[in-house]
């Protein structure tokens, strides 16, 4: 009996062990949760694919997941065509570098998805054909949104880019790209209109000033920037007559002979070309002093105040006014501290930035979430009254009534304007985006919400 007794109870505990056993290595053939790849799942901007896995799904579970368990981001894909034949497009570029990872870190919120942006860079060297060319095998990449610089790569690829319902962020000055029919072209960067606020600023600035005087290359960009000097000089009453604006070659390096003739009429400010390069405005700046000129001197866009110093002197650039770069401005963001900061450490210098290339990501982030959506005409309606902060501060869109369009294809960032002092270009005061959309206003019609006007 007691044999027996102890023989149960053995029994009763190997039963228990073997079940023990069953549930033990049974469980070892399916994972508590899916694995996946380190690298995000790519797709096209318009379409929004899911995570997939290989194994089998854990079974459903009324567990919140943790931040942790939650699906990685998704990839959107943009092209961008960029002239890296140039050292302008070179300077993109390596801004970009810099930038990107920097975007991501937050990136685009979709839907609870949160997804990081990949650009597929490649250079067109500035030509038509390249531009075209690059349009085209983005289409065939099945990109939904692209990013064009200049404005003939701009015009070339923008008949292949709206044929296919592709969405394109510009920062080309012409306005060829955006009339009818285009309906998926947009500008990511500050429209010429901008100019009229750093116009103001001469007048701000320089309060007894009477007549104007300004240089341009002997070129299709350097007519057009005139032309529109001359349209914006009367809003605040300073004349600009033709004989004021003397044109030289492009390339040239000798201004002797212009300077001398500039000094001759007298304006009480000269203003230089938008597009020169520095070191051509420091030898006309050099030119101009040593022809006798005592009067102000202006550019209406960034400085590079570096290669300015290394052809003109310090007494010669004193009192010069520019548009400044964010960082001489008193408030800077974090985003943009973070950005220099990272840009000295990978290249060891800090250079003119153009901000303006950089702006299409936080544009498209802000059209994306405010649509909510990825779908290209969704997020092309959302460009409407769009407002966006980038490093060198607010953006908005506003609408092109002055060339007969109702397309918010018009943008206007903040405009912080300084002044040179002992070789510094000194911040003196910043324009918000009131300010500048209602100097648009006077000088060009354009308004912020075209004809509809505000949303009821």
């Amino acid at each position: 009996m007691k044999n027996r007794g102890y023989l149960g109870r053995l029994g009763s505990i190997c039963l228990v062990l073997i079940i023990s056993l069953v549930f033990i290595f049974g469980g070892c053939g399916q994972s508590a949760t899916p694995s996946t790849t380190s690298t995000p799942p790519q797709t096209t901007a318009q379409t929004s694919t899911v995570p997939t896995s290989t194994t089998t799904p854990p079974a459903p579970s009324t567990v919140v997941p943790s931040p942790s368990t939650q699906a990685p981001p998704q990839v959107i894909k943009m092209g961008y065509s960029i002239p890296l034949n140039m050292s302008y497009g070179v300077g993109v570029k390596k801004a970009l570098d810099v930038y990107l990872p920097q975007f991501n870190q937050t990136g685009i919120t979709i839907k609870g998805q949160k997804y990081i942006v990949e650009l597929d860079i490649r250079d067109d060297e500035s030509k038509p054909d390249l531009g075209r060319t690059n349009a085209e095998y983005f289409v065939q990449a099945k990109l939904n949104y692209v990013v064009y610089i200049g404005s003939a790569t701009t015009v070339a690829a923008a008949t292949v880019t709206e044929a296919a319902n592709v969405l394109m962020f510009s920062g080309a000055s012409t306005d060829q790209h955006l009339l009818a029919p285009a309906k998926y072209t947009f500008r990511s960067a500050e429209s010429y209109h901008s100019k009229s606020i750093k116009w103001k600023f001469i007048r701000d600035h320089f309060p007894n000033a009477k007549t104007v005087g300004i240089f341009e290359q002997d070129n299709e960009s350097g007519k057009v920037d005139a032309a529109r000097c001359k349209q914006i000089a009367p809003v605040y009453n300073l004349s600009l007559p033709d004989s004021n604006v003397l044109f030289y070659p492009a390339g040239a390096s000798d201004f002797t002979a212009i300077a001398t003739k500039m000094v001759s009429i007298n304006p009480d400010i000269i203003v230089f070309a938008a597009t020169e390069a520095e070191t051509a405005i420091g030898l006309q700046v050099k030119a101009l002093r040593a022809a006798g000129y005592k009067g102000g001197l202006a550019k209406t866009e960034e400085l590079n105040i570096t290669e300015l110093k290394q052809v003109a002197s310090l007494t010669d650039i004193e009192g010069m006014i520019a548009k400044c770069q964010p960082d001489a401005m008193p408030d800077t963001s974090k985003a943009f501290n973070d950005f220099k900061t990272a840009y000295i450490a990978k290249y060891g210098d800090w250079p003119t930035i153009y901000y303006g290339f950089l702006a299409f990501l936080p544009m498209f982030k802000a059209a994306a979430e405010k649509a909510n959506s990825l779908e290209v005409p969704n997020v092309a309606a959302a460009i409407s009254g769009l407002e966006w902060v980038h490093l060198s501060g607010p953006f908005a869109t506003f609408y092109r009534e002055d060339i007969k369009l109702d397309r918010p294809v018009g943008v206007e960032s903040v405009a912080p304007m300084g002044v040179i002092k002992n070789g510094v270009l000194t911040w003196e005061k910043t324009y918000t985006l009131a300010e500048c959309t209602a100097a648009n206003n006077s000088v060009y019609g354009v308004t912020k919400w075209g004809k509809a006007g505000p949303p009821k």
